[in-house]
């Protein structure tokens, strides 16, 4: 059952709290423009930080959309690259760097990035919830 209410649809995903940051897997890649699906806005509902693994422009595409992404904590410059193995190759570079972090730094990090994440929520509910 789908209906417009986050909690009772696909984007109700309570284990994203159990994790620093979200690996977000998008419908498409190697593809000519950013797609964007309920796999990277479900991150917005539960103020959760993340990386796409998208089409290039992902990112930007978003920030059009008022949202903010984390180039304060991690270089997001793999969004820019048309080519497909050499973006992969930078995302895989920013996910060695975030893997390496303590425990203590991920929780420095995101308690700095709360703001980015409450207004990443608040402009979710505004443009795609409330009415």
């Amino acid at each position: 059952l789908i209906n417009s209410s986050p909690l009772v649809n696909n984007y109700h995903a309570p284990f994203l709290h159990y994790a620093f940051c979200n690996i977000v897997t998008e419908t498409v890649f190697d593809y000519p423009y950013p797609y964007l699906t309920e796999k990277t806005y479900k991150n917005f509902w539960h103020a959760s930080p993340f990386i796409i693994v998208g089409a290039p422009n992902s990112l930007e595409l978003l920030r059009q959309q008022g949202f903010k992404t984390f180039s304060k904590w991690w270089n997001e410059d793999y969004d820019t690259i048309d080519d497909t193995v050499k973006r992969l190759e930078k995302l895989f570079k920013v996910l060695e760097e975030i893997g390496n972090w303590s425990t203590e730094q991920c929780r420095l990090v995101y308690n700095d990035m709360k703001p980015v994440l409450q207004h990443n929520y608040e402009n979710y509910l505004e443009k795609f919830v409330n009415d």
